[in-house]
């Protein structure tokens, strides 16, 4: 005779489940916003990278032309299709973004067997 399977709780009492469980484990809620915060601002260095770099170029093209009114455009954009620019961007971002996968992976790692042991009436 084939076994039953029980059937899962509904979406409002698993919530309720997972709320419970999270004010058992209250720590989690300060980790999970730090880990939030951190994976946000990995990237900006990107950001401020490329801002910096066409602002100067901008700078500069406005000093050597000053009387020229597009020259700062045209230093602005200058930088933007140097390979070696748009190569430091890219490796700054990705770097970023990496580490932001790593800190989520590992904070759900840590998080998920936590929630679930508090959610299936274990200690955690």
């Amino acid at each position: 005779m084939p076994k039953v399977c029980e059937m899962p709780p509904s979406l409002p009492s698993a919530l309720g489940l997972g709320l419970r469980a999270l004010g058992r484990e209250p720590w989690l809620v300060a980790v999970g916003v730090l880990v939030g915060l951190v994976r946000r601002t990995a990237v900006w260095p990107a950001w401020a990278v490329g801002a910096v770099v066409l602002a100067r170029g901008a700078l500069v093209a406005a000093s050597r032309h000053p009387l020229d009114v597009a020259a700062s455009v045209e230093g602005a954009l200058a930088p933007l299709g140097a390979p070696r620019f748009l190569a430091l961007v890219a490796g700054l971002w990705l770097a970023g973004t990496a580490l932001g996968a790593v800190l989520r992976v590992a904070y759900l790692a840590g998080a998920l067997p936590t929630l679930g042991g508090a959610m299936a009436g274990g200690g955690g």
